[in-house]
């Protein structure tokens, strides 16, 4: 049985030493940049980017990385399948110029694949440690015991 009681004065307070994150801004130039490419109201989109940016600097920062990069190689995935297909198309009408084209997008959607697939990767292998070794030596003995 669940039994629900008043909150006392203590209980509803918020918890000392626990700040909330501050909001991640937007420059005039970064709301120009990301509504470059869209029609109409931008308001939504800029307040996705905003959450977006926030996400990518708080605690959880490295989930959503692949998530992101998860819907990044999903898309890109998504493109070279269509760029196949209208590549066969172009094939199937003899259509030279049509298939010069969509074969440099492809190759170049392939790469950008390739390279977000590497990225997920390395993510999924979490933090590696780097080493780093200088070294300067004036002599080098080899020797072998047998």
């Amino acid at each position: 049985m669940i039994q629900l009681r008043p909150a006392t004065d203590n209980q509803s307070a918020p918890a000392l030493g626990k700040t909330q994150p501050s909001r991640v801004g937007l420059s005039v130039y970064d709301q120009a940049a990301a509504a470059a490419f869209v029609t109409g109201g931008t308001g939504d989109l800029m307040e996705h980017v905003r959450q977006h940016a926030e996400a990518l600097a708080g605690p959880e920062s490295r989930g959503v990385r692949v998530r992101t990069l998860a819907r990044a190689v999903s898309r890109a995935s998504l493109q070279l399948t269509n760029l196949e297909q209208l590549l066969g198309d172009c094939l199937a009408k003899r259509d030279e110029a049509g298939v010069a084209m969509v074969d440099k997008v492809l190759r170049s959607t392939t790469a950008r694949l390739t390279a977000l697939l590497a990225e997920l990767r390395r993510e999924e292998e979490g933090p590696q440690r780097s080493v780093v070794v200088m070294a300067r030596t004036d002599n080098v003995n080899i020797t072998g015991v047998r």
